[in-house]
């Protein structure tokens, strides 16, 4: 046995040979590592869109909130108006009682934007058609209702 002699020495086991990397091994383990890069990438920019989503979502949430009390205030002045122009003189009665007079207009136009508010937050028609008929003194709801549950 020479100094450049391949055989084994003795005690040692003869080494096994290594499992050949052929170029289909390397190109599997570039296509995982780029695999990994990219679902790395994927969960940070979804986790940044939840950020700006969660952002959005409290601005809009404080909007609805405002617009509610706005809303609000609006459907308690809108019914103050009706009462008032139902509470007018004989003549002015008479005349809103025909539909001919400026106040009818005004409390029918006050009943369909509350109808609207009372809609858009979600109260039932029923809800609506009762809250008209006591608030505003109404008979006839059907037309203000069909408007404001229309599509």
């Amino acid at each position: 046995m020479g100094k450049n002699d391949p055989s084994p020495v003795a005690g040692e086991p003869p080494a096994s040979p290594a499992p050949a990397r052929g170029p289909a091994d390397d190109i599997e383990g570039q296509a995982a590592l780029y695999l990994e890069e990219w679902r790395g990438r994927v969960n940070e920019l979804a986790a940044a869109r939840l950020r700006e989503l969660a952002d959005v979502s409290e601005v809009l949430a404080d909007w609805v909130e405002e617009t509610n009390r706005q809303l609000d205030r609006l459907a308690g002045e809108l019914a103050g108006l009706s009462r008032a122009a139902g509470a007018g003189s004989g003549s002015e009665s008479a005349a809103a009682s025909t539909g001919e007079g400026h106040g009818e207009a005004s409390a029918a136009d006050a009943a369909h934007l509350v109808a609207m508010q009372m809609a858009v937050r979600g109260a039932s028609r029923d809800e609506v058609d009762q809250y008209l008929r006591d608030v505003f003194e109404m008979r006839h709801t059907a037309g203000i209702l069909d408007r404001a549950f229309a599509g």
